[in-house]
């Protein structure tokens, strides 16, 4: 894409032309044959571009079909650990949420219910793992809730759909934005792995806390 804005294209052509698409296109944007880069007519670049299009075009589509797989394992690895989380509390002597267990794993697949159902799981669990300090649970897992709002909206998946790529400055926009997306969902990753690993030590405390006053 920035070859093509430095060659002084107005458009990327589109994925591999048919005869009639590249006269329209040439005549559109009023290309001339004669005109050169690096010995290769503008013309010849039309060819070219397209073609790279169309190359680039496949491996997009293959990066965000491994990208949504990876994403929904770590989906579902996640909704067994907080679920898990969950049902822990009530081993631990809790007393049973709002929240059954079966909407603690299956809520965070349903669309919508997925950006409220996690937050207010992730919320019970850490206030549980805070119980005498009410306002660092709070303050957590608000963040961590808008955190996974943010996600959901602000990925690249969502974004590699939805932002416009119409001219050369469309398509750097949107490049730039996929990268930042790329950039938060793996920060969001790292937060939330450290979110489950802080409340698996302090649930395994407990635990070990409550079985040595259970054998006293």
């Amino acid at each position: 894409v920035e070859h093509t804005a430095n060659a002084g294209f107005p458009q990327v052509p589109p994925a591999m032309m048919t005869e009639e698409q590249r006269g329209d296109f040439i005549s559109k944007w009023n290309i001339s044959c004669s005109d050169m880069i690096d010995g290769v007519s503008h013309c010849q670049y039309v060819d070219i571009f397209s073609a790279q299009r169309l190359d680039y075009e496949d491996e997009y589509g293959l990066l965000f079909i491994g990208f949504f797989a990876v994403m929904f394992t770590v989906l579902f690895l996640l909704a067994i650990a907080f679920s898990r989380a969950l049902n822990n509390l009530y081993a631990l002597g809790f007393e049973m949420s709002y929240i059954p267990p079966a909407w603690a794993f299956v809520g965070f697949f349903i669309p919508l219910l997925s950006m409220f159902i996690p937050w207010l799981v992730v919320s019970r669990v850490w206030k549980a793992a805070w119980l005498r300090n009410g306002a660092v649970a709070t303050v957590g897992s608000g963040a961590w809730g808008a955190m996974a709002v943010f996600t959901a909206v602000f990925n690249p998946w969502v974004l590699g759909w939805i932002m416009r790529r119409s001219d050369i400055d469309g398509w750097l926009r949107h490049m730039q934005w996929v990268n930042y997306g790329l950039v938060w969902v793996t920060v969001a990753a790292i937060i939330t792995s450290v979110i489950l690993v802080v409340v698996a030590l302090r649930q395994r405390d407990r635990y070990r806390a409550l079985e040595a006053s259970a054998r006293a």
